[in-house]
């Protein structure tokens, strides 16, 4: 199956990356269901810059930064994709980095 395919290409790039960020960007839609679309940004050892789409997911009810949260982490876990490598959020309300020295 074509979606498959494009999770393991997209899951085996990730897997080589060095860094990565995501950016969130949130809309209502007629029906008033509230959809997030969930890139990610990331750099690899050659610094070659990768961006894709990695979900768009519908949210239901309410979209507090709890739920937005925990559909981020949902799609995080499914493509298997750690936190660790991490170091920015954007999306149209706010944007954070972090940086840590090792």
């Amino acid at each position: 199956m074509i979606a498959n395919d494009i999770k393991t290409t997209l899951t085996d790039r990730m897997a080589v990356s060095e860094l990565s960020s995501i950016a969130l960007y949130e809309s209502t839609d007629l029906s008033n269901t509230a959809q997030q679309a969930i890139f990610i940004r990331s750099v690899d050892k050659e610094f070659t810059a990768i961006e894709e789409l990695l979900a768009l997911q519908l949210l239901n009810g309410t979209t507090t930064e709890e739920d937005i949260f925990n559909e981020v982490q949902k799609i995080f876990t499914s493509f298997g994709l750690p936190w660790s490598k991490l170091v920015g959020v954007c999306t149209h309300r706010w944007c954070i980095f972090y940086c840590r020295l090792t």
